[in-house]
């Protein structure tokens, strides 16, 4: 049974179709949400629709690279002109690749790692944020990693860009 505790609420979940995602796009759809699932696949998000089974009214997909800001941005307008507004981001993107000592690791990684856990964030909740200004109400979820505050051996890249993902949060 369905709760309805977010039960109007307008919920951009990023990453929807990722390994995350999906887990966390049917919690808030089991609580109630309308939910604006953004992610790169469209069968994906097809699939998604179809497991949680949705109405039109409470679902909407969107094909988006977060890395783009100007996509980003939107993405943001495509879902206020739909919604109304939208109370709650949760900013799912992101994605690992590790297994390298810092010395050993890519410069190409560590940008892979930047731009997937804190670029993509950014750009969400900097599209965002004035939404939610202009509703005097909005709550923005990001996932950090233990890795970000404790370090990890041979996870260096990805520890640096999530612990400069829980800095952006705490900023905001």
């Amino acid at each position: 049974m369905a709760s309805s505790g977010l039960q109007g609420k307008v919920t951009l979940i990023t990453g929807a179709t990722g390994v995350v995602g999906p887990a966390v796009v049917a919690a808030f759809a089991e609580d109630g949400a309308t939910i604006a699932a953004a992610s790169r696949s469209e069968a994906e998000l097809a699939h998604l629709r179809e497991e949680l089974g949705l109405p039109g009214g409470r679902w909407a997909g969107y094909l988006v690279d977060l890395a783009d800001p100007a996509a980003t941005q939107a993405l943001v307008d495509a879902i206020v002109a739909r919604y109304g507004r939208i109370d709650i981001l949760a900013a799912v993107a992101g994605g690992w690749r590790g297994g390298a000592t810092v010395a050993a690791t890519e410069p190409a990684t560590f940008d892979w790692l930047l731009r997937t856990n804190l670029l993509t964030a950014f750009n969400a909740c900097r599209a965002v944020l004035p939404v939610m200004q202009a509703n005097a109400w909005g709550r923005i979820i990001t996932v950090g990693a233990r890795s970000a505050v404790t370090g990890q051996a041979q996870s260096g890249a990805y520890a640096a860009s999530k612990a400069a993902l829980i800095a952006l949060t705490q900023s905001i």
